[in-house]
């Protein structure tokens, strides 16, 4: 039997027991979500659907997992508290990702929105927050133009520190299809994938770090 990864109708991407297994965390041979840190993200947050996949990828890089972004989203996912936005704005651009600064569509928004500029100036001012004298000049020109329009000071934890949405969706298609593939519908070429798997580390391990 063949099975076309790109056709949606026979790898559907909302498929229930694909998710439902990814929740499992086993996932070793997956795309994107083998590595011992991605299983325990993935079985600690939940997969309920390809946009879960998507953040989940973008939260278990360097950055995100340094200044400890991912406790605050899982706290919110899964219940035990509630999202906090320092100002009703920030919801519709937060509500996806649980009230954290997840990607760097959603910085380019905060500042366009906070600052009233435009995206494409937004964006320019997003690439500033690379380093500590680039975030030191953006927060002296955000914070005045910010209170000017009636905001309090917004500075949201994790924005220096976002992943691209657009290429971390990219890149997290394949996961649920090939997830599909394997443990779901083919069991079989699940345990053939696995010798030649080679695994990343878990976040927790100081012997290497997350794909950035």
């Amino acid at each position: 039997m063949e099975i076309d990864l790109d056709d949606e109708e026979q790898v559907p991407f909302d498929d229930p027991a694909t998710y439902a297994m990814i929740s499992t965390a086993r996932t070793l041979g997956v795309f994107q979500i083998e590595s011992p840190g991605q299983r325990e993200l993935v079985g600690k947050s939940g997969i309920e659907s390809f946009e879960d996949i998507i953040t989940d990828i973008s939260l278990f890089r360097p950055g995100p997992v340094k200044s400890d972004m991912i406790t605050p989203y899982l706290d919110v996912k899964q219940g035990w508290k509630q999202p906090a936005y320092l100002h009703e704005d920030l919801r519709p651009i937060l509500a996806q990702t649980h009230g954290v600064v997840v990607f760097h569509e959603q910085v380019i928004e905060i500042i366009a929105r906070f600052a009233r500029i435009s995206n494409a100036e937004a964006d320019e001012k997003r690439r500033a927050l690379g380093d500590v004298d680039g975030m030191a000049e953006t927060k002296l020109w955000f914070f005045p133009r910010a209170l000017a329009h009636g905001y309090p000071l917004p500075w949201s934890r994790g924005s220096g520190r976002s992943s691209r949405r657009s290429r971390r969706s990219a890149s997290a298609r394949p996961t649920p299809r090939r997830s599909r593939c394997r443990p779901t519908s083919r069991p079989g070429s699940r345990r053939t994938g696995r010798p030649t798997s080679s695994p990343g580390c878990s976040p927790t391990t100081r012997a290497c770090t997350p794909s950035g």
